[in-house]
């Protein structure tokens, strides 16, 4: 499955260059209530959204392109609750994506990421990272009995053929 192929609250096709996605609130959404192919949104453009009762909370499949010092391409700013698969979901080919201020509560995982690294059989080298700064990961909550476990964050996988997995298949 894809990002695309279910109900989707907010979708960007794209970077997120022209977008301005600040202060909304996201509800119920079969797939992610907020999706990106590519995320590299400014900061001033991206900011205090909240997502609930979705499948995914925020997900990107593709480049996370998050330059802190130049102030675009963090995933931030985000409050996240009652999601029943993962908080926050990536797939992405990026060497260091960053994830900062984000509160996410009674969601079954918290975060979750894959990493596209280099060419295994031409054993090539790569140093990938991911960033998670400033945020807070809470357990299900007594009204909440969807979710039978919860994990705050899964470690990352980091694996070497594109983009072929799927919050379904993970």
């Amino acid at each position: 499955g894809d990002l695309a192929d279910s109900d989707t609250g907010i979708q960007g096709l794209d970077c997120g260059w022209s977008m301005t996605i600040i202060g909304n609130a996201v509800a119920g959404a079969e797939g992610p209530c907020i999706g990106f192919s590519n995320f590299c949104m400014f900061a001033s453009r991206f900011g205090n959204n909240s997502v609930h009762g979705g499948a995914i909370g925020f997900g990107v499949k593709g480049s996370v392109f998050s330059r802190p010092n130049e102030g675009y391409g963090v995933i931030q700013s985000l409050t996240i609750w009652r999601i029943r698969i993962i908080g926050i979901w990536g797939y992405s080919k990026s060497n260091a994506p960053r994830i900062s201020n984000v509160k996410i509560a009674d969601s079954s995982v918290g975060f979750f990421w894959g990493n596209i690294g280099p060419d295994s059989e031409k054993h090539a080298v790569k140093v990938q990272s991911i960033i998670i700064a400033d945020s807070l990961f809470l357990g299900r909550s007594i009204n909440n009995p969807l979710c039978a476990s919860q994990t705050g964050i899964l470690l990352p996988v980091f694996a070497t053929q594109g983009y072929s997995i799927s919050p379904g298949v993970c």
